[in-house]
């Protein structure tokens, strides 16, 4: 029975009609009588009676025994609401071996229950379910492990194996404790078990320890499946996410950061403070804040290797990632002579950092390109928690365009905390005094040529001795917790605005708040909150959306959800804001939280046709588009970048391009505001055309390579076919199945002769077939059916020139049709 569907609530707005391989069949069950009556057929096929009724007992009956009581309550809970309730279940049907189907369940009257009953998957033999069950388990992307009550290990998949590098021989009958890392604190496992009894299922992200004894992060599922036997298994679904590192970047986890496997802030200052060792003027501390600079594309991969290196430094004592890319690591020093202590301290320090020339030079250069702040501990009065904070911002200082990579802490960095208590009381100030302003920026319609809505925008009043910036106040306005009365203040006052910027603007427009949950409040509470404030407004729901940054993590708890389609429902509208700088971006996705995906800055800047923000931005649009989300660019402003976005597909603009914050007393004078520049039509777009279907990023070669080249290019990606391209033009491709036809099975085996290593030279030019179909790739694509028809597959798409321009392949052509129906 499936634990996700089972006993789900739906409302009758939400029924929707669906084709099935299966009839659904009506039936009824009397609770006075506790009769149950279905049709005729279902009653013989799927539960081997002859007469019309049954009784509830016998029903139940044909169900296995766990999944009885859930059955009994989703009745209860259908009959206590009057709300129709799906039910999915297993029936022991007498002409098959089993048939998963699905109860729909509706109240007539108190005690009558009507509803359909639809066969959704008939088992009609041991064979078939085998079958299923083996494709299931030995699947190549997950690796499945079956213990009993115990933890004994009674099976695994190859996957498993593959990933842990155990062999089921070697570990059958062990408990499972044999993958510990080791490095998760006994609360994290004890809340993992407490989470299994209480709900049957637990998942999350933990440290597996492989059989060299190497760790590695995983995505686990754990599930307890008691059949009813009076036994009871779990079954464990694990992903390796070793080749997914961004999947755990700054993610923690039973007090020890994912990906770097070092403890985290609160985990290293215990270490610290439970460290026996004498803390004195003779024997002291050195507490190192590292930043270092980790390089593009590979910045987890270095981060990763940056601190196994750091654990593996026998002159660290202790080490840990104290968040933002950033680590803390202690070294001790023995100081027999006070004159020598500074010069020891250096020399310490100064060998640290020698030390690492001995690491793989990525690691090397991102610690000599960071910064490096350091505090000393002379004593145990002084508390770990202020010496780290010491180095911290003696690491800060250095980011004042300074040339020097190393600060010491020093009591003048104290003026910067009294600045910041300054800074404290100001914003404090501004909200309790109600001085703060709301700046409107538009975010314009390009399809339909005008305002869609405003962003409201936060303004402190000016300090009169500081200089600072709006993003300073609001970060330390979440620094004192008083972020949910900020918006509360500023989100009235954008509110209040609405009727008047649509008076100038139009009766269409919108208005965007944004919502921050860098607050002690949970997530519910600033939920509810919002919408109440909505609600006070007189504001219709329509007319606003919600902005969540997408560092705002949902965990996926079941109420949020709930509250968030219910404000959606009512016409809000939910923005993720930043989409695409977090971890969680395409995690929202397959959620369906939102309805508006607005894309940072930081992806667009310098967006040009042949730029690699060009395909991302391609791709996030094409992606949305099919999730039939609107997508806003953030921070337009050139003219280049609003013509490679419009020809991308995207629907809203903002940013300076079009207009900078304004007050609405200045949005009361302006002339001709957001007008659309006339463009000349000289942009080479690609929208509506074939050339939106090409493979991205596939490799060329050249008639001169090897076959050695091909050999990668098709072991390392997932590739079909490969274009020869030689001065612009497409002479020719390879497939797998003519690099095949020019190998031996001996090649790249230990049994490879010479006469076969010299194959691995062979020309590309050799094996290459002449293109089938070469097309246009300005042909529409409305065009592609009649295609389909006349071109074999792959098409070579070519300019007025004949230059190469991309080639569209099987898969991406269906995936295209699928999504369009066709």
């Amino acid at each position: 029975m499936g634990q996700g569907n089972s006993g789900k609530e739906v409302s009758n707005t939400q029924q929707t009609s669906r084709w099935h391989k299966y009839e659904s069949y009506s039936w009824q069950l009397d609770l006075t009588t506790q009769e149950f009556s279905c049709e005729p057929q279902a009653m013989k096929s799927l539960f081997g009676y002859s007469q019309p009724t049954i009784s509830a007992k016998e029903l139940l009956k044909r169900l296995p025994p766990a999944q009885r009581n859930k059955a009994r309550e989703v009745l209860r809970a259908a009959i206590s609401t009057h709300r129709v309730r799906y039910f999915h279940c297993c029936i022991m049907t007498p002409d098959s071996l089993f048939s998963y189907v699905e109860f729909k369940i509706t109240v007539e009257e108190h005690s009558l229950l009507k509803g359909t009953l639809l066969p959704c998957l008939v088992i009609p033999s041991d064979i078939v379910a085998a079958e299923i069950f083996y494709a299931m388990f030995e699947n190549f992307h997950h690796g499945m492990l079956v213990t009993d009550e115990k933890t004994r290990i009674l099976a695994c998949n190859r996957h498993f194996e593959k990933s842990t590098g155990y062999v089921l021989e070697d570990i059958i009958g062990k408990e499972t404790s044999v993958f510990n890392a080791e490095k998760l604190s006994s609360d994290y496992y004890k809340n993992l078990w407490d989470g299994i009894e209480n709900n049957g299922h637990w998942s999350g992200l933990i440290l597996t320890k492989r059989a060299d004894g190497s760790t590695f992060p995983q995505k686990l599922t754990i599930h307890k499946v008691s059949p009813g036997n009076g036994e009871s298994y779990f079954l464990g679904l694990g992903t390796d996410l070793s080749d997914h590192l961004q999947c755990v970047d700054d993610r923690q986890a039973g007090g020890v950061d994912l990906l770097t496997q070092l403890p985290t802030s609160d985990a290293f200052l215990n270490n610290i403070e439970d460290d026996p060792q004498p803390i004195s003027q003779e024997n002291i501390q050195i507490i190192l804040a590292l930043q270092p600079q980790f390089p593009e594309p590979n910045a987890q991969e270095t981060k990763r290797q940056f601190a196994s290196y750091l654990l593996g430094n026998k002159l660290i004592s202790h080490a840990g990632y104290i968040g933002d890319d950033r680590f803390a690591v202690v070294m001790k020093v023995a100081i027999a002579d006070k004159k020598q202590g500074i010069r020891l301290i250096r020399q310490a320090i100064k060998t640290f950092f020698q030390s690492f020339k001995h690491s793989q030079s990525s690691v090397a250069l991102s610690l000599k390109q960071g910064l490096t702040g350091v505090s000393i501990r002379y004593s145990r009065d002084m508390a770990p928690k202020q010496l780290l904070s010491h180095a911290v911002q003696a690491l800060l200082e250095l980011h004042s365009g300074q040339d020097k990579r190393v600060a010491f802490y020093d009591r003048n960095i104290h003026e910067q905390v009294e600045r910041k208590k300054c800074l404290e009381i100001w914003v404090e100030e501004s909200i309790e005094n109600d001085s703060l302003q709301v700046f409107f920026q538009p975010i314009v319609d390009i399809k339909q040529g005008r305002i869609d809505k405003f962003e409201a925008l936060c303004r402190f009043p000016k300090h009169p001795q500081i200089q600072t910036s709006t993003q300073e106040l609001i970060n330390t306005v979440e620094d004192i917790d008083k972020i949910v009365e900020l918006d509360d203040a500023l989100n009235k006052k954008a509110l209040s605005c609405l009727p008047e910027l649509q008076s100038l603007f139009g009766q269409h427009v919108g208005i965007s708040i944004n919502r921050s949950f860098n607050a002690k409040q949970d997530i519910m509470a600033i939920l509810r909150h919002t919408t109440q404030s909505i609600d006070d407004s007189g504001i219709p729901a329509n007319k606003v959306t919600i902005e969540f940054t997408e560092s705002a993590y949902f965990a996926g708890d079941r109420y949020q959800e709930e509250l968030l389609a219910s404000m959606r429902k009512a016409g809000v509208l939910i923005a993720v804001d930043d989409f695409g700088t977090g971890f969680t971006s395409f995690d929202y996705l397959n959620k369906s939280y939102f309805d508006v995906l607005k894309i940072d800055q930081s992806l667009i800047q310098g967006i040009g046709a042949k730029t690699r923000q060009y395909h991302v931005v391609n791709a996030i649009v094409q992606l949305a588009q099919k999730l039939k989300l609107k997508v806003v660019v953030e921070g337009v402003e050139t003219l280049d970048e609003y013509i490679a976005l419009r020809d991308l597909g995207v629907d809203c603009i903002q940013g300076y391009f079009f207009s900078k914050p304004l007050s609405i007393d200045e949005l009361r004078n302006v002339e001709d505001y957001c007008t659309l520049p006339v463009i000349d039509g000289s942009s080479e777009s690609s929208v509506g055309t074939i050339s939106e279907l090409v493979t991205p990023n596939l490799p060329r070669v050249d008639p001169g390579e090897s076959l050695s080249l091909i050999y990668t290019y098709f072991s390392a990606d997932e590739l079909n076919v490969l274009p020869v391209v030689e001065t612009n033009q497409c002479v020719g491709l390879v497939d797998r199945v003519a690099m095949n036809l020019h190998m031996t099975p001996s090649m790249g085996t230990d049994h490879e002769t010479n006469k076969e290593n010299s194959i691995w030279q062979k020309a590309v030019h050799r094996m290459m077939s002449p293109p089938h179909a070469v097309l246009d790739w300005r042909l529409p694509l409305g065009e592609v059916k009649s295609l389909l028809k006349t071109h074999a597959l792959p098409w070579v798409l070519v300019d007025s020139d004949s230059r190469f321009k991309g080639l569209v392949e099987q898969e991406r052509l269906i995936q295209y049709l699928v999504g369009n129906e066709i």
